[in-house]
């Protein structure tokens, strides 16, 4: 019985990291599957939207102010993220651009993907 019982521990200890690492991996493989398009401003009303994100293992919700036809401000209210902390700055980037077609942050590239999305759907949801 002590044999069968140090099995089953034994292959739960070896599956797990597998788990783990498999989740990751499809985690990092929907994010570079996503694909950020840009939002024609001339169409979005002023106002504050938000817009979320919630990918496996990066979760973004931003606020985006629109006055005057234009982004005013972007507001990162929850960043869950590994290391990708440095992307938020992607919003400044935004900002300058009036667009999401901007460069991704060097050595935050997942994040920065999660950012532009959840911005994007911000954006997109002013016309529904």
């Amino acid at each position: 019985m002590r044999i069968k019982w140090w099995m089953i521990v034994m292959a739960v200890v070896l599956l797990f990291p597998l788990s783990i690492g498999f989740s990751v991996w499809q985690g990092i493989r929907e994010i570079q599957q996503m694909e950020v398009y840009d939002v024609s401003m001339a169409e979005i009303a002023d106002g504050t939207y938000t817009g979320r994100q919630d990918t496996t293992g990066i979760k973004v919700e931003v606020s985006v102010d629109v006055s005057d036809g234009r982004i005013a401000a972007i507001d990162i209210l929850e960043h869950e993220n590994g290391r990708g902390s440095d992307a938020e700055v992607i919003v400044d980037d935004v900002i300058a651009a009036q667009s999401l077609s901007v460069d991704s942050i060097s050595g935050a590239t997942l994040s920065s993907t999660v950012i532009l999305k959840a911005v994007e759907e911000a954006l997109l949801q002013t016309s529904n």
